[in-house]
């Protein structure tokens, strides 16, 4: 069973997506973006917060 399902990196997300990975950086730390931090310094997306913050966008963006 896999609990956290695939995790990301900032710089993976920040291709992705293609922007800056300070902007990860400011999502994650704003709290639009749930991210966690694993061994005090490594930073994770799960693939599922990654496509609920993805859906949400495109939502705000029909707004």
């Amino acid at each position: 069973m896999d609990l956290l399902g695939k995790l990301y990196s900032i710089d993976e997300v920040s291709e992705m997506l293609k922007v800056d990975r300070r902007t990860i950086e400011r999502w994650i730390k704003d709290e639009k973006l749930t991210a966690m931090k694993l061994a005090g310094t490594l930073w994770r997306i799960r693939e599922k917060d990654l496509n609920y913050f993805i859906l949400e966008a495109l939502e705000e963006g029909r707004r």
